[in-house]
């Protein structure tokens, strides 16, 4: 980890909160690539983070088990989007899972 967390809200690319959707808050901690490797965390479904996820390259997220049962009710979580909602612009990132 790189000593970065954040507490963040967001919501769900088709169900933002203005139309009546939930906004959901999640700790986002900023780690490396190889930190679920060094931790011994095992990949559920998706993929780890790789040489392309670079600042200027869309944002993905790795989630684990129950956040992506909580947003998504027991569907897979694997390429959906969630956007930040810490500013009138849209933050879009894409689920990797873990």
């Amino acid at each position: 980890m790189s000593g970065q967390s954040n507490t963040s809200r967001f919501d769900v690319e088709g169900h933002p909160k203005t139309s009546g959707g939930e906004e959901y808050e999640a700790n986002t901690p900023t780690v490396s690539q190889n930190y679920f490797s060094v931790m011994g965390i095992p990949l559920r479904s998706g993929r780890f983070f790789n040489a392309q996820d670079q600042d200027k390259s869309p944002h993905v997220l790795i989630v684990n088990q129950a956040m992506a049962d909580l947003v998504f009710h027991n569907q897979n979580a694997v390429g959906k989007r969630i956007n930040f909602t810490y500013t009138n612009e849209q933050h879009y990132s894409r689920l990797l899972e873990s």
